[in-house]
């Protein structure tokens, strides 16, 4: 499934939710299906400011694609 398809998806799963909390916990639930993040990324430099917990972001790029971690 390319990321466009899967963009698509993930939009049709949000149009059925009506509250924003559904739609929170659902990102949630999604989370805990994901690989957990490498610490040494865990810098400040990676770190997302102004988040309700600490959330950090590292991206990559190996020549063809770029890669996301959180």
């Amino acid at each position: 499934m390319t990321i466009s398809e899967q963009g698509k998806c993930l939009a049709e799963d949000f149009s059925f939710m009506e509250d924003w909390t559904e739609k929170y916990q659902y990102m949630i639930d999604l989370s805990k299906s994901l690989d957990k993040m490498n610490s040494k990324f865990k810098t400040d430099d990676n770190l997302i400011k102004g988040c309700q917990s600490k959330v950090w972001l590292h991206s990559s790029f190996d020549g063809k694609k770029d890669s996301f971690s959180s």
